[in-house]
């Protein structure tokens, strides 16, 4: 084997050393780096000082300006080029050696990439993104808030969250409930871009000395994560967990095709470090060989051997016997030939990927004479054959000095031998890179914008059918569900409910009349409809103790309630009746105080695509959506009078005031119909994709609105038949 260059002349001039081996030898005698009778230099530290010393001989090449020659056939010299970063290789048999030559390298202010196999699920980048996903599935823990905090999207140090107030971690919870919601909006690469723009991320990495790495491993796993989100229907909690397993999964490494491989995190003129696996069939014109003298690790005595058994056809097998088992001990000894045979063509591919130069370096550690090039060095007879086994003794400096001096000596001016010293490079800035400027200009705006797309809510698709058929004495209405809407007027006279003076002879007219709303007392408008909405979702329905329930949720919120203090009392006594009032025939007769908290739903967002869905045709009108209405409601039944509606101080209220009929007048002006309908329309589609073998007539159960005012209690005020306060409509 030989342990030269293929080629028989070096290309590269003007550099400290033109020779075409360069064999660099760490003393074991300085930097720390001492041997004291048989101990031998530790593996780590020979491992950092051998990348300081690769950075400082990296530096001091390119730096006086060394060129790369090219010969003619003639020996003449066709050109030369100056030598920049790209045209050295650095070659390591491990990925933790990369990381660390790539460190020193960087400290000497040399641009490096590495193109390893590692897995991006292994890096700080992925684990950066597990604790924001963590921190997103739960904004408001503050121990997931704080690990979120330090990572590179939020940016805090760790002495700053230690002195952190309560205006800095409420503003680490605010950035957390935002990012939630955009990631679910968005999805990964939304939120990702949200960050980047809003936080400055980009910025704030670049400026770090491993920042371009960093960011380019971010941006990797934010593409793998929207990737996964987008083809499974992952949400957060879910995709948080897959995360979770892929950083879990055995081994770091990945093919090169594999999309988890890492990428390359600049396109810049740079130093490429591999690994010798990953180098086969790539050429460099100088290449860096640190790490030759690193001896692969051996197989435990006792774990399970991996063998190719000669005597059964070669065919590849496991030996998970015993450490004394004589067979075993043998299946032990072929797997280690075959790993340290696979060692020496890992030697010969790294020494056969340099155009003109190869630097290589022996450090004595423990196990470096069982290594490929420790056994090529001392372990090789007559013949030229390489002995599986090293010596049992690491050899001597004196003793690999003296052998790499009879290398240089057999080819005069192509091999030179050096002590590596270790140094720390001083700072390389490259020539020419700096003060380069460009001319800049901002790209233009010319795409057409598609004025067809639009939200529209259904308060603005009702909003011009309220003004044109508003009643302003209507008696009968509901407060708003969400803060800026008001669908209660605030001063009514007598209006159509009203009515003329009631016949005598009217007796279930007069009964009603009879019974007073719990809620009559409690003033209306906006303010009140948002209080009592809040109310309602945080009340357990189904307590033991309704109105105990009541009166604390109440009273936490007192601060809130826009009538007077005294006011509370008898909204509590309202809202206890409101809960309590039977829903009629629709529901089977069941009083929201039946349905248990996991029953319930207390809101949900949807949206409904209009006028051709995908492809949008046109302009919703209220005046289109009448006309369906009319042609399925017909005439003369159930909210008959709702397509007109679409289309185009008052009396002490009672149960009256809330019969069926009038409900139905309330529902058609108020456009509730049209809400009902948009409601159940996204419940029959989320059932007929989620309900095996769905039937609208047997699996939903329509609408129910619920006027809170005129819902009387256990023992409701009926009018024929129908609870007063209580609308149920199951539409054709």
């Amino acid at each position: 084997m030989r342990a030269t260059p293929p080629h028989s002349r070096p290309g590269l001039s003007g550099a400290p050393s033109s020779a075409a081996l360069r064999l660099r030898l760490v003393p074991s005698d300085d930097r720390g780096l001492v041997r004291t009778g048989e101990r031998l230099v530790q593996k780590d530290s020979a491992v950092r000082w051998v990348a300081d010393d690769l950075a400082g001989d990296v530096a001091s090449l390119l730096a006086p300006g060394a060129e790369l020659v090219v010969w003619k056939a003639d020996n003449d010299v066709e050109s030369t080029r100056p030598l920049s970063p790209s045209d050295i290789g650095v070659l390591v048999r491990t990925n933790r050696q990369a990381v660390v030559v790539q460190a020193a390298l960087r400290r000497a202010g040399v641009p490096v990439v590495v193109a390893g196999a590692q897995s991006v699920f292994s890096t700080p980048a992925a684990r950066d993104w597990l604790r924001l996903l963590e921190a997103l599935e739960q904004p408001a823990s503050r121990s997931r808030a704080a690990a979120a905090a330090l990572t590179p999207f939020v940016g805090l140090s760790a002495d700053q969250l230690a002195v952190a107030d309560e205006g800095t971690w409420e503003a680490v919870h605010s950035r957390l409930y935002l990012w939630a919601a955009v990631a679910r909006s968005d999805g990964v690469a939304g939120l990702f871009g949200h960050i980047s723009a809003g936080e400055s991320l980009p910025a704030r990495l670049l400026a770090e000395t491993e920042g371009e790495r960093r960011l380019t491993d971010l941006a990797h796993v934010a593409e793998l994560l929207h990737a996964e989100a987008m083809s499974s229907q992952l949400g957060l909690a879910a995709l948080r967990t897959w995360l979770a397993c892929r950083g879990e999964e055995p081994g770091t490494e990945a093919t090169e095709a594999d999309q988890r491989s890492r990428r390359l995190d600049s396109a810049e003129d740079a130093v490429h470090i591999l690994t010798v696996h990953r180098a086969k069939g790539m050429e460099f014109p100088i290449v860096y060989c640190p790490y030759l003298w690193d001896n692969a690790p051996s197989d435990r005595p006792g774990a399970p051997v991996m063998f190719h058994d000669a005597q059964d056809g070669g065919r590849r097998k496991l030996d998970v016997g015993e450490k004394g088992d004589a067979t075993y001990q043998r299946h032990l000894r072929a797997g280690q030939e075959e790993r340290r045979g696979e060692d020496l063509r890992h030697l010969y591919v790294a020494l056969t990927r340099a155009k003109h130069q190869t630097v290589v370096w022996w450090a004595a550690v423990k196990g470096c004479q069982h290594s490929a090039l420790g056994r090529l060095l001392l372990a090789k007879d007559a013949n030229g054959d390489v002995a599986g086994e090293g010596r049992r003794a690491a050899p001597a400096d004196r003793e690999v000095w003296d052998r790499f001096q009879g290398i240089s000596a057999a080819v005069p001016g192509l091999v030179s031998v050096e002590r590596a010293t270790g140094a720390t490079a001083r700072g390389w800035a490259g020539p020419g890179q700096f003060g380069r400027t460009a001319e800049l200009s901002a790209a233009p705006f010319d795409r057409r914008l598609d004025l067809l797309w639009r939200r529209s809510s259904y308060t603005s698709i009702t909003a011009p059918a309220h003004e044109a058929s508003s009643s302003p004495g209507r008696l009968v209405s509901s407060e708003p569900e969400e803060p800026g809407t008001v669908d209660e007027p605030g001063e009514r006279g007598p209006g159509p409910l009203a009515g003329a003076p009631v016949a005598e002879t009217d007796r279930a007219e007069l009964s009603l009349r009879a019974v007073p709303c719990p809620l009559a007392a409690v003033p209306g408008g906006a303010d009140i409809g948002t209080f009592v909405h809040g109310v309602l979702e945080a009340v357990d329905f189904a307590a033991p103790d309704l109105r105990a329930e009541l009166a604390g949720v109440v009273g936490a919120r007192a601060d809130a309630y826009p009538g007077s203090p005294g006011g509370t009392e008898r909204l509590v006594e309202g809202l206890e009746a409101a809960l309590l009032t039977p829903m009629g025939d629709l529901t089977g007769g069941v009083s929201l105080a039946r349905i248990a908290r996991r029953d319930r739903l207390d809101e949900l967002g949807f949206e409904l695509p209009l006028v051709g869905g995908d492809e949008p045709v046109g302009e919703v009108t209220t005046a289109e959506m009448a006309a369906v209405f009319a042609k399925h409601l017909g005439t003369g039944g159930p909210l008959s009078g709702y397509a007109a509606s679409l289309a185009g101080p008052a009396e002490e209220l009672c149960a009256w005031h809330y019969r069926r009929p009038a409900l139905e007048e309330e529902m058609c002006i108020s456009h509730y119909v049209l809400q009902a309908a948009f409601y159940l329309v996204a419940l029959h589609r989320y059932l007929r994709w989620r309900l095996p073998a769905y039937d609208p007539s047997v699996h939903l159960g329509g609408a129910v609105y619920l006027f809170l005012r005129g819902m009387t209690g256990p023992v409701p005020a009926v009018y024929q038949g129908q609870p007063c306060g209580v609308f149920a409509w199951r539409p054709p």
